[in-house]
């Protein structure tokens, strides 16, 4: 689910589609849930207090570990409260990811961003960049000092991302047009460059997720094989 600059359009298409986000999502793409589900787990084993940002309501990974799990988002799923509603640990609030004022600096062991920074796009790529960049600036403060980052992100081929660059209106008029959220894909070469630039920590490890033979893109259901698409 997308975290994002104040903008009505977006928040109204984010709250039409809220409450069937995380069924739709597990049911076009399991295989890579259920792979980003395993690299999840082994990195919040020793976590306590957690915020995933964005999540839509997909909880993919163990949290009978946790103390606390805050899952943060700009439009809250109605079947992911009602879902979780006995499971006294998990709790569900509304949140801007490039403005989480409401939380204080060093409250969670961990923070989640599982596919939520290529919906952080602006009207340019430099707006883009700068959103990129907010999001994981407030990550950041809201960890513990030796907290941990951990995201999800899906990724375009190099070749690809340079074709977004250059037609970068043309590609969000599209977005527009054909009434979805716009987006804008990094490739891993240039996520990892500009995380490494922002000098956020040790990166410990990053790498592939398998996804599947299906990916979820406009909303349908779509052969992976016929996408620039990855899973960093």
């Amino acid at each position: 689910m997308k975290m994002i600059q104040e903008d009505d359009n977006e928040n109204i298409y984010w709250d039409k589609i809220a409450d069937e986000y995380a069924e739709e999502a597990l049911s076009i793409q399991p295989t890579f849930y259920k792979n980003a589900a395993m690299l999840l787990n082994r990195e919040l084993a020793d976590c306590s207090v957690v915020a995933d940002i964005g999540n839509g309501g997909v909880i993919n990974y163990k949290t009978g570990n946790f103390a606390k799990l805050d899952c943060i988002d700009l439009s809250l799923s109605r079947t992911a409260v009602e879902k979780y509603k006995d499971v006294k640990n998990i709790g569900f609030k509304e949140g801007n990811v490039l403005h989480l004022t409401e939380i204080e600096d060093g409250t969670y062991d961990a923070v989640i961003l599982q596919c939520v920074l290529h919906h952080l796009a602006g009207h340019n790529f430099a707006t883009t960049n700068h959103n990129v960049k907010q999001a994981l600036m407030e990550c950041m403060r809201i960890l513990k000092p030796d907290g941990k980052l951990l995201i999800v992100e899906s990724t375009v081929v190099s070749w690809f991302e340079k074709i977004e660059r250059i037609l970068y209106p043309v590609m969000q008029a599209f977005f527009r047009l054909v009434k979805f959220d716009t987006v804008y894909q990094y490739s891993p070469q240039s996520l990892l460059k500009l995380v490494r630039e922002m000098n956020l920590g040790t990166i410990l490890s990053s790498q592939i997720v398998d996804v599947g033979s299906t990916i979820w893109l406009l909303r349908r259901k779509v052969p992976t094989k016929l996408t620039t698409c990855t899973v960093e």
